[in-house]
């Protein structure tokens, strides 16, 4: 269906839905343990995983596997 079709058919109402981002999802920080102050920037779903994320992800500063913590 084309963009001229759907705004036919569902008048502005389908401009409501466009470019929102879904309310569960939420933008968080993953810090090194390793002390090296390198950030990852992720979202997760807050409704599957609630409780702060830990996970072992490369540090190019340490240059190794390390393990990142959620930061709020």
């Amino acid at each position: 269906m084309s963009r001229h079709a759907i705004l036919r058919t569902f008048g502005d109402a389908w401009k409501e839905h466009m470019g929102r981002k879904s309310q569960h999802r939420q933008s968080i920080r993953l810090e090194s343990t390793a002390g090296t102050g390198h950030v990852y920037v992720t979202n997760k779903s807050r409704r599957n995983t609630p409780d702060r994320l830990e996970i072992k992800k490369y540090d190019p500063v340490k240059r190794e596997h390390v393990i990142y913590k959620e930061s709020r």
